[in-house]
This record gives structure tokens, C-alpha cells and sequence, in this order.
């Protein structure tokens, strides 16, 4: 029975392929175990919403989102770049590379810790203890997590996609679980919440990184070039990162942490819809960095325009079901209901623009790199700050929504212009190094 249902199964997809112009058993085979993973991390971050909805009251969740985008706002300034150039020094076999950079992101993330901890020491001097606890419990726990992170692109380089499920919903599942028991104790302690959160991804990351460096990593070879790239495109995404949690630290600061905690419900479903489609840029990469980028436009804008199409159902679907699903599990938060389901439409050209940004990570196009990360993000942080005067969250929602359309606008335009150009602006090296001794 089993075997008939697979061969069905491969029969429906082949025919698939032929459609989509896509290599639908790659994507069906690395998507379930990619999307398991993230099945597991979309239930564990949902009960974490849900404690947080019934457990504790609006201005502790505000605050804690407030001070864990402070957070995200410091490791956007890590060597989040190395992550793209090791999944294709791994592809090649250069498996010492991992070690290498998790070495010196460790190394960088030291300094990015200073920078917390002379913070903190500012706040406590302020009178401000919430705040300079929150920043000492990141500066103790940043540096480990966002260099030893890096286990996790090196296994999709390694098409690996089954491990490196497991070791996500660990990831997840722990702290999670960490937070959830914490908030029973300190239902009005943001700073302890972000203390125990962060303390348990920290310790979960680096139990995986061991695991990979002794099970997956089977050489000592360093690709060249790696570092370089790496840290150009860390550069390129720091402002996006700053951008990315910029809405929240606004939102507490003019509107107080009761309608940062609605804004940050209010995100809560839209999220979980990218979760699932983020995974087409690790899938996609691989696929892409094995051909040459020339003449391929066509076929990028024909899936790209598939993955709209298949979103907007999806989306339309998940705003059905939000009213429904708030209800039942934020009866507190009714008013998010309206933001969350504009946001959804922001959830369009945030998932379709992730084949056109695999499409240019994948043949190192380092200009429209710097371009994509310079130009949208600025866009959305001044959309931003010009709207939430005059309109307070919906104001915070138009921003993201137009930045984002505008960035898949922007993606697309770039990958046309790589297809067009006789090579990309940044080659990988085209040979491996031998071990050093």
C-alpha cells in the first residue's frame, strides 16, 4: 500500500514539475523536512502567545516584545551575512569553514555584548532597572547563540534538511518551554522573561553546533572568499534588521507597551505564514547556484508569480479563519484582529520575494545585495515614521505593507538585471582548497 501511495505521489509531482518548470520532488522532499521543523516552532511559538495572552497582562507582553526587538536590533549588527556564504562553502565540501566562522562571529559578538553592557550600565545609572537587566541577560547570552546559529545554515548546504529539522524544534521546543514555565513565576518581570528565554536558546544552540561539528563536519577545509562575502552581506543586513524590529521600539515609545503587545499579537498569525514560505530561499539557493544566472529570467518570474498566486490563497484563507482563531485563543486581544489581517496582505511580496532574493544570494550578486538591503529597509523606516503620527498602528501596518511590495518590486528588478549581465559581480571561488596541515 505504502509503495502504491509513493509511486502516486511521484507520478502527481512529476506531472507537477513539468507545469511549474520546478524540480518538485527536490522541493517536496527538503519542504516536508524543512516545514516539520518549522510545524514544530509555528506550535511552540503559538503557546508562548497564548501564555503570554492568559498569563500575564498587556503591558508585560508589550514590554517584553519591546525589549526582545532591542534584542533582534543588537544581533543584526553580528556577522549575520556568514550564514549565506557557508551554505555554499558547505555545498563544496569545505566543511572546516563552519568552524572558522563560528570562531570569528564569536569573536565580532563580543563587541556587539560591550555595547549592551555599557548600555546597561547607562540604564542602571538612569534608574531604569528593567531595562539594564533586559540588556545585561543579552549581552551574557548574544555572542554564543549568534555564532554557534551557524550549525543550522551549514546542514542546508549539506542538504541535510531531516537533521536540521530535529535540531529546530529543539531549538524551539526548549525555550519555549523554558519561557512558558517562567511566565507561571514572573508574570510581571519582562526582564526575567527575556533572561530565561534567552538563556535557554543560548544553551540549545550550542549543544547543536557540538553535535554537528562531531556527527557532519568531515574536513578541515576553509573555502576562500567565504569570510568576505560573508561579512559584505552582514553589512547589507544590518539595517534590514534594524528595520525589521524598528516598529515595535517606535510603537512603545509614542504609544505605550499595551499597543505594542496588540501590534505584536496582531503579527502573530501573519508570521506563521512566513514560516512556512521562508523555506523556499534555503531550497531554492542550492538549485540556483548549480546553473549560470544568464537566460533564466523568465523561468524565476513564472515561479515567483506562482508562489503570489498560491499566498494570496493562503492568505485569504488565514484572514477567514483570524477573527475565528483570536477568539478562541486571545479573547484579550480582540482588537488585533483588523491589523492582523491587513497584515496578511504584507505576507504576499514577503514570500514571493524569497526566490528572487535566493536568485541573487545564490550567484553572490553582492551590488543588489547592498541595494535591496539599503533601499527597502529605508523606505519602510521612513514610511514609518511619517505615518504613526497621523495614524498610529494602522500608520505602522501601511508602512510594512507598501515597503514590503515595494521590495519585491526591487528584487525582481535586480534579478532581471543579473540575468541580463555577462556575470555576477561577486564569484564564488571554483575550486576547493586542500586541507591545511
Amino acid at each position: 500500500m505504502i509503495p502504491r501511495l509513493k509511486n502516486l505521489i511521484r507520478g502527481w509531482l512529476s506531472r507537477l514539475q513539468r507545469v511549474t518548470g520546478t524540480d518538485m520532488l527536490y522541493a517536496a522532499k527538503g519542504g516536508f523536512w524543512l516545514s516539520s521543523g518549522s510545524v514544530v516552532g509555528t506550535l511552540a511559538s503559538l503557546a508562548v502567545v497564548v501564555a503570554f495572552a492568559n498569563l500575564a497582562p498587556k503591558e508585560t507582553y508589550g514590554s517584553y516584545k519591546y525589549l526582545m526587538a532591542i534584542a533582534g536590533t543588537l544581533a543584526g549588527f553580528t556577522l549575520t551575512g556568514l550564514g549565506e556564504a557557508l551554505m555554499g562553502a558547505a555545498a563544496r565540501g569545505n566543511d572546516g569553514t563552519l568552524r572558522m566562522f563560528v570562531r570569528r562571529a564569536f569573536r565580532w559578538n563580543l563587541a556587539i555584548s560591550a555595547v549592551a553592557f555599557a548600555g546597561a550600565v547607562w540604564y542602571f545609572w538612569r534608574g531604569n532597572a528593567m531595562l539594564g537587566a533586559a540588556l545585561v541577560s543579552i549581552a551574557a547570552f548574544l555572542p554564543m547563540t549568534h555564532s554557534a546559529v551557524l550549525y543550522g545554515p551549514f546542514l542546508a548546504g549539506k542538504r541535510l534538511f531531516q537533521v536540521s529539522a530535529r535540531y529546530s524544534a529543539a531549538r524551539a521546543l526548549v525555550p519555549a518551554v523554558a519561557l512558558i514555565a517562567a511566565l507561571r513565576f514572573f508574570p510581571d518581570h519582562p526582564a526575567a522573561l527575556v533572561s530565561v528565554f534567552m538563556g535557554a536558546m543560548a544553551v540549545t544552540t550550542y549543544a547543536a553546533y557540538r553535535l554537528v561539528l562531531r556527527t557532519r563536519v568531515k574536513n578541515d577545509s576553509v573555502e576562500p572568499g567565504a569570510l568576505r562575502y560573508g561579512k559584505h552581506v552582514s553589512l547589507v543586513n544590518a539595517l534590514g534588521a534594524f528595520a525589521a524590529n524598528f516598529d515595535k521600539i517606535v510603537i512603545f515609545q509614542t504609544l505605550g507597551a499595551a499597543p505594542t503587545a496588540v501590534y505584536a499579537l496582531a503579527q502573530a498569525l501573519p508570521d506563521q505564514v512566513d514560516a512556512v514560505f521562508s523555506h523556499l530561499r534555503t531550497l531554492a539557493i542550492p538549485k540556483f547556484a548549480a546553473r549560470t544566472p544568464q537566460g533564466s529570467f523568465k523561468a524565476l518570474l513564472r515561479k515567483t508569480a506562482i508562489v503570489a498566486l498560491i499566498l494570496v490563497l493562503v492568505t485569504a484563507a488565514a484572514a477567514g479563519l483570524a477573527p475565528f482563531a483570536y477568539g478562541l485563543l486571545f479573547p484579550a486581544y480582540q482588537d488585533a484582529v483588523p491589523y492582523a489581517i491587513a497584515l496578511l496582505a504584507a505576507q504576499i511580496p514577503i514570500g514571493a520575494a524569497h526566490l528572487p532574493m535566493a536568485f541573487l544570494t545564490a550567484h553572490q550578486d553582492i551590488r543588489s545585495r547592498y541595494a535591496l538591503g539599503l533601499i527597502g529597509p529605508a523606505a519602510n523606516i521612513v514610511l514609518l515614521l511619517a505615518l504613526i503620527a497621523p495614524f498610529g498602528i494602522w500608520g505602522v501596518v501601511a508602512a510594512k505593507i507598501l515597503s514590503k511590495f515595494f521590495g519585491l518590486f526591487l528584487a525582481i528588478l535586480f534579478s532581471w538585471r543579473l540575468t541580463r549581465s555577462s556575470a555576477p559581480s561577486f564569484m564564488p571561488p571554483a575550486a576547493t582548497p586542500p586541507a591545511s596541515s
